[in-house]
């Protein structure tokens, strides 16, 4: 389960860098990630209430995803901030 989430991660990564240059793009890309990432917090609760993973790498895992969530949803929230702000600038 790590090395597919490892895999999605370094996909993720690499498609960002595609977007990074059109901001409606790169926005509702990160939108998607936002939902990725919460669809894996949900299959790492379900790891491990099958004690399928122990209770200390669920832990580890769901504070990290928490920690990335927080800051995705900074980036997202700033985006959109910048882009509203720019096309008042233009109008």
């Amino acid at each position: 389960m790590i090395k597919i989430n490892t895999i999605l991660f370094v996909h993720m990564n690499k498609t960002a860098l595609k977007y990074h240059s059109f901001c409606p793009l790169r926005q509702n890309f990160l939108y998607f990630s936002r939902g990725s990432l919460s669809e894996t917090k949900t299959w790492l609760t379900k790891a491990s209430n099958r004690k399928l993973i122990s209770e200390e790498k669920f832990s580890d895992l769901i504070d990290r995803y928490n920690s990335l969530g927080i800051k995705l949803n900074n980036y997202i929230n700033t985006i959109g901030n910048s882009g509203s702000s720019n096309s008042n600038d233009h109008q």
